[in-house]
């Protein structure tokens, strides 16, 4: 009775978009739940979506991870991954100049779908996001590491090629800083990316015009 009691309570709240009410109804909900980890995942869920709709990315991305993280199994749970790294990375978008923490917690959203959730669709948009992040923290390997493994057909190829080379470029010139290469095999190295970058270009391009047209 009282598990109909708040699901028709939350509902009423949601339907007359009243989400703190929602929020409180579901978060009391939590309590009584116990171990039913579905159900828990799925209240979690729940609140991710009030804190949405008020426009509260943050925490509707941290409520949309809880959801993934206490049932993986659950048949939402790569979903409310996706949609924690997509509303972080919107969040990212509206803030100029995300707090260290906040940059911290968009990337453990994109590991929690790669790590998690490897297959799921949203994944080649998870791995483009990580290595830009890797590439501006100067990370170049790991920036290799993540741009690359995105798939081919990727709708933003031309970008993760362009920092794909760009990364090796750079772990190559940081390499001779540290070491002393010898200029030719720096110059060497250059025009190999230069090259690589030129044909995958070459590759990727015919795809991008086809997908515009569709």
């Amino acid at each position: 009775g009282s598990r109909r009691n708040w699901r028709a309570e939350a509902s009423k709240a949601l339907g007359e978009r009243q989400y703190p009410a929602a929020i409180r109804k579901f978060r009391s909900a939590l309590s009584g739940s116990g171990r039913y980890e579905k159900m828990r995942a799925s209240i979690w869920a729940s609140i991710g979506e009030c804190y949405n709709q008020q426009g509260r990315l943050m925490e509707a991305s941290a409520a949309f991870e809880r959801a993934a993280r206490t049932c993986p199994s659950w048949e939402s749970a790569g979903d409310c991954a996706a949609r924690a790294f997509i509303l972080m990375d919107k969040a990212a978008g509206e803030i100029k100049g995300l707090s260290e923490d906040a940059t911290g917690s968009q990337r453990k959203s994109l590991l929690l779908l790669l790590a998690g959730f490897p297959n799921h669709k949203a994944a080649p948009i998870a791995l483009h996001r990580l290595g830009l992040l890797c590439y501006k923290e100067k990370d170049y390997e790991g920036a290799e590491r993540y741009l690359a493994a995105v798939p081919a057909g990727y709708a933003s190829a031309l970008e993760v090629l362009d920092f794909l080379a760009y990364a090796r470029v750079d772990m190559v010139r940081r390499k001779d800083r540290a070491e002393g290469a010898p200029p030719e095999m720096v110059k060497k190295a250059l025009a190999s990316n230069q090259a690589f970058l030129d044909k995958a270009k070459g590759s990727a391009e015919p795809w991008v015009r086809r997908s515009a047209a569709e």
